[in-house]
């Protein structure tokens, strides 16, 4: 074994240790279920080793020369043929897109009647127009389309070796092109590419060092993502047992379970959000902080909140609730610390909508006093101010009903978001609210940030999912979030939840800052390794 090869297998625990986030991808240059930045990088490094010779001793009989890519191949740029003669039936030839151009081979999910242009079994396929621009496949018989070429090697090549040797400029020109709309190869640019071009022994002997370096990529890999998923699981069972404790000693024996471990456990930015998740479940159950017999119970809360209502709808300055069922036993999920209530959602908030603007009108990009929140805006508990869209004058004054307050919460009502809530920013205030969500005003007495984490909790979330699910088009209709249940402390314990949800939330994020900068480093010490081998 060589220098580059201990290189490539005696750090594999820096490989496998640059993890990124979880993503979806198929075949061996997009990874599996995770992409971890560190194979990925390996799998990079074994392409460049390839093409530069370096991976196997080199054939000193015949020593390899550097050639244009138009030297050994020739060049058949795709054609698309008119759409009227394409089918997903299986009818005519295999058509290959863009689209296709997923794993090692094309996919085959389209056919043509009338194929125009055709790559032969043996030639490499190559992206050359658009945002996978470079991107390589080993060709089947098929016609190919616009966005396509087929580079034919010449009799007597390895096709597969020409396929590696030109996966590292490939790569290269897919870095530069980020960012750019659209990219472009012509037969030039193909034309120009250099490699190097070994003796046909040696091309057979690099082949199979790549396949057998690129089938322990993706060992690890499924190693990897397994562990990760085993990891995942554990830690979701685990938290799991802090919600279902049914007393405080239960809950303090799951609690110093897990807390054991701590160091084990919460080690990658996931299991720190299920933590986080799971902290906010503890606090609207009750279970964060101690309860305090000296509160006010939240039944008197009720009461005054009751009759300040009562006393608006006599004044004519609110409407009469609609009458909710009332919460059944079999609602009722867990018993409630003392003093606590159970409570549907419109017992502590009023409920209003939003408004669509008129058919026809075009919402401004240009700035007025007057902005139109979408929600594409509502991110991350607030509101984004990075792509803001306005009314004008005429428009407000039609809707200016329809407006949301710095006082209010947040919730989509519609679409795959539903249940998507946050905090309305001072600079939002009295702007207009789209028709796609609702506007929530807590009741005097209702912390506003307490409300929303009940909102924001899988609690809530998961009677959100469970109003909709049955519905054919995704809403949640205004009187189906009224009826939301809610676990409601005194107020004293509210504010108590609150600093300790801060206090906990702070702790979390700084554990997540550090797993970020070790993963970093990581990723630094794995871009080291990759200039150290083709130095």
């Amino acid at each position: 074994m060589n220098a580059v090869q201990r290189l490539l297998t005696d750090h594999l625990d820096i490989w496998t240790a640059a993890d990124t986030a979880k993503k979806s991808g198929r075949g061996r240059s997009s990874g599996n279920a995770a992409s971890v930045y560190g194979i990925r990088k390996l799998r990079e490094l074994i392409f460049e080793l390839a093409a530069l010779g370096r991976l196997i001793d080199e054939d000193i009989h015949q020593p390899a020369k550097l050639v244009q890519l138009g030297e050994i191949a020739e060049f058949v740029m795709g054609q698309a043929p008119p759409g009227s003669e394409c089918n997903t039936n299986g009818i005519g030839t295999i058509f290959v897109k863009t689209g296709e151009f997923g794993s090692l081979y094309p996919e085959e999910c389209e056919w043509t009647t009338k194929p125009l242009k055709f790559a032969k079994k043996g030639d490499v396929l190559i992206c050359v127009v658009g945002a996978t621009v470079g991107k390589l496949n080993l060709a089947i018989d098929c016609a190919i389309g616009r966005s396509v070429a087929a580079i034919r090697p010449v009799t007597g090549l390895d096709t597969k070796y020409i396929y590696f040797a030109l996966m590292p400029f490939t790569l290269r020109l897919r870095a530069q092109s980020r960012g750019s709309a659209q990219g472009v190869i012509g037969k030039a640019e193909l034309n120009a590419v250099q490699i190097r071009l070994p003796s046909i022994a040696e091309q057979h002997r690099i082949v199979a060092k790549v396949d057998e370096l690129l089938a322990l990529c993706d060992q690890l890999e499924t190693r990897h993502t397994n562990a990760a998923e085993a990891h995942e699981k554990l830690v979701s069972q685990l938290l799991g047992t802090l919600t279902l404790s049914q007393s405080a000693a239960d809950f303090s024996a799951n609690w110093q379970r897990i807390a054991a471990h701590f160091d084990t456990l919460f080690t990658t930015e996931a299991s720190i959000d299920a933590l986080k998740q799971t902290l906010l479940q503890l606090a609207v159950m009750g279970k964060l902080v101690p309860q305090d017999p000296h509160d006010e119970p939240a039944s008197e809360l009720l009461k005054r909140i009751q009759a300040e209502k009562t006393r608006l709808i006599a004044e004519g300055k609110i409407r009469k609730d609609k009458l909710l069922a009332a919460i059944t036993e079999e609602e009722k999920l867990i018993e409630l610390p003392t003093g606590w209530q159970w409570v549907r959602l419109d017992t502590i908030a009023e409920i209003r909508g939003g408004k669509r603007v008129s058919n026809g009108y075009q919402l401004l990009t240009q700035p007025t006093p007057y902005i139109y929140i979408r929600v594409s805006d509502m991110k991350e508990g607030s509101i984004d101010d990075s792509d803001l869209h306005y009314i004008d004058s005429e428009m407000r004054e039609k809707i200016s009903r329809y407006i949301i307050t710095k006082d209010d919460i947040y919730m989509t009502i519609v679409g795959a978001t539903i249940g998507k809530c946050g905090i309305v920013p001072e600079k939002f205030d009295q702007m207009n609210l789209t028709e796609n969500a609702a506007r929530l005003t807590p009741c005097e007495g209702i912390e506003k940030l307490f409300l929303y984490k009940c909102l924001d909790s899988s609690i809530c979330q998961s009677q959100f999912f469970d109003k909709t699910k049955q519905v054919g088009v995704q809403k949640m209709a205004l009187n189906r979030l009224a009826s939301t249940i809610i676990f409601l402390p005194p107020r004293a314990e509210q504010i108590r939840i609150l600093a300790k949800l801060d206090e906990l939330m702070a702790l979390c994020d700084q554990l997540k800052s550090r797993i970020a900068a070790a993963s970093q480093l990581q990723q630094k010490l794995a871009e080291v390794m990759v200039e150290q081998a083709v130095a």
